[in-house]
């Protein structure tokens, strides 16, 4: 036969009965989708917190790394600056030694001059 109860209704005049029909179905396809676009926006809020979340995390990590990093360069280079003091010190102290060293050579120097200029003149 093919009819269905909507066709029935308006073969028989039944418009009131069609207008609330399609007004209940509007009203319902409405609220599904105000639903589903109340569910999509909280979740897009929810990814959009991870992000931002996210986000402060990785660059709260990177300040620190960054921080680190600069800690590190400073002890380097207060290492290297000690480094370099005791190079300094090591160089004078060498030197001292060369000093205290040629000194010692020319004064043993100049006494086996002595040594033997005094053995010399008594042959």
């Amino acid at each position: 036969n093919g009819e269905t109860p909507f066709s029935i209704a308006v073969s028989e005049g039944q418009q009131d009965i069609v207008e609330f029909l399609l007004d209940e179905f509007f009203s319902d396809v409405e609220r599904c989708i105000e639903s589903l676009l109340t569910k999509f926006l909280r979740r897009v809020e929810d990814v959009r917190c991870f992000i931002e979340q996210s986000e402060s995390e990785i660059l709260a990590d990177v300040e620190l790394s960054f921080i680190q990093l600069v800690q590190q360069l400073k002890l380097l280079a207060n290492k290297e600056s000690k480094y370099n003091d005791t190079i300094d010190e090591l160089k004078e102290m060498m030197l001292e030694l060369e000093v205290m060293l040629l000194t010692r050579l020319e004064e043993r120097k100049e006494t086996l001059e002595k040594e033997l200029s005094m053995f010399n003149s008594t042959k």
